[in-house]
């Protein structure tokens, strides 16, 4: 099955979010603009309240551009 984009998935879910991504394998990310904000994979999903959550969350691996977590986001969090 295609994933879906974040924002579709937020509606559907009735999610309150102000940013929202996804990734079928959950290893790549855009950053979250807005908080809540909402990381979709395949078998679910992580939203952190706060950008100070989303920072310190040591899953994450942070670069100029993207948001990685190497084991994925449902085998991580």
């Amino acid at each position: 099955m295609k994933m879906q984009r974040g924002k579709f998935l937020t509606k559907f879910y009735k999610m309150d979010s102000r940013s929202a991504y996804c990734h079928g394998e959950g290893r790549w990310y855009h950053p979250l603009k807005g908080f809540p904000g909402v990381y979709f994979d395949h078998d679910g999903c992580v939203v952190f309240q706060t950008e100070t959550e989303f920072i310190a969350c040591p899953y994450l691996v942070f670069d100029n551009v993207t948001v990685t977590i190497p084991c994925g986001l449902s085998d991580s969090l």
